[in-house]
């Protein structure tokens, strides 16, 4: 994937997330929302790739209409859970470019053939460790999955200028939700907590250090919640939900559920959050081996699991740093919007790192 200015028009930022699609357009200046609309996945095809994926793409042009976008270019992410990540050290050799040396670590560690996938190796500046050795963050996604996203998109008549992992696209959506301040500068944690993983990133000053996924996220509670009180996902989902926000709600298929005690529901979701936090904690000792010096200063969380105050409560006491909830719409004007279909933008939006981020990628269009 080659990389360039964005052209004149502004590009429609396609989120296929596994929860829910979502379509962003900003001005040509990047400091306005022109458009904005999200839909629900049904929670039967979130862990259906394919399915998911043809339900997504037949809602997306009335998804278009309904945010009143009509641009025709289109930048596309790949759900982190269809994304590969990794860290390796590889020698460093004046006559073989990085990217060739991580194909081969990549083939050796996964045993795939390098042309079925689509990968890019990112080098990490600073790291405390041998002269002989770079440490790089290798990511790559199957490129019969890119194609297959291309192709689809193409059939609605949208050109794809490019295609990046959900870390990517976060990471470059950085620049908005920090800001320009001190602050930005300081070694800091990202965590996307969505529906079936959780995104991990460390930046300094804004420069990407380290990337991880977490294999737990709102579908490891809800299946948590369900085992314990012996109901269906879906009804443990809104239960969930419900608990978040102090009411009842109605759920599909279940009939109206009842609003949950907060504390038991936290309690039955302890196992997880622990096993998440674990994760985390993981996470921060890689980065100190690579950077003793530099230790992380502060947290920011993104991601839709981020509406439960009493997992955000938890993560925040696990890290032992200032942590708050980032808003990725704060810096952006909302008056040229018109009505979003799906999100209300006079609230906070943290689930939407993503496709902001892919507004904000580089393209080849």
């Amino acid at each position: 994937m080659a990389f360039g200015m964005i052209g004149t028009t502004p590009v429609t930022a396609v989120d296929f997330g596994v929860a829910s699609l979502k379509v962003l357009q900003l001005s040509g200046d990047s400091k306005n929302i022109l458009g904005a609309a999200t839909v629900e996945t049904p929670h039967e095809l979130r862990m259906q790739h394919s399915r998911r994926f043809e339900y997504q793409v037949d809602a997306l042009p009335k998804l278009l209409r309904g945010a009143g976008i009509k641009s025709k270019r289109a930048v596309c992410s790949i759900p982190a859970s269809q994304t590969y990540i990794h860290h390796f050290r590889v020698l460093k050799q004046d006559d073989v470019p990085l990217d060739t040396a991580v194909g081969a670590q990549l083939q050796a560690h996964t045993h795939c053939d390098p042309s079925k996938v689509v990968f890019r190796s990112i080098p990490v500046q600073g790291v405390v460790q041998s002269s002989s050795r770079v440490e790089a963050i290798c990511i790559a996604m199957a490129r019969d999955l890119v194609l297959k996203q291309m192709a689809a998109i193409k059939k609605l008549k949208i050109e794809t200028l490019g295609v990046f992992s959900e870390h990517l696209a976060m990471h470059s959506a950085i620049r908005a939700i920090a800001g320009s301040g001190e602050e930005a500068s300081f070694p800091t944690l990202y965590l996307d907590i969505g529906a079936t993983s959780t995104k991990v990133i460390i930046t300094h000053s804004g420069k990407l250090v380290f990337a991880k996924t977490i294999g737990i996220g709102g579908s490891s509670f809800d299946e948590s919640i369900a085992r314990q009180r012996r109901c269906g996902q879906v009804t443990a989902h809104v239960m969930r939900v419900g608990a978040a926000g102090g009411q009842s709600i109605e759920a599909e298929n279940a009939g109206e559920v009842a609003v949950a005690d907060p504390a038991e529901i936290e309690a039955q979701c302890g196992e997880q959050i622990e096993a998440l936090t674990d994760e985390i904690s993981m996470c921060l000792r890689y980065h100190r081996q690579l950077f003793p010096d530099d230790g992380v200063c502060r947290a920011l969380l993104l991601g839709g699991e981020t509406q439960s105050k009493s997992l955000c409560h938890a993560v925040a006491r696990s890290l032992r740093l200032p942590t708050q909830i980032a808003d990725p719409f704060a810096r952006f004007g909302k008056d040229k919007a018109g009505d979003a279909l799906g999100v209300d933008l006079t609230k906070p939006q943290p689930g939407w790192a993503t496709p902001l981020g892919l507004c904000l990628m580089p393209t080849n269009g």
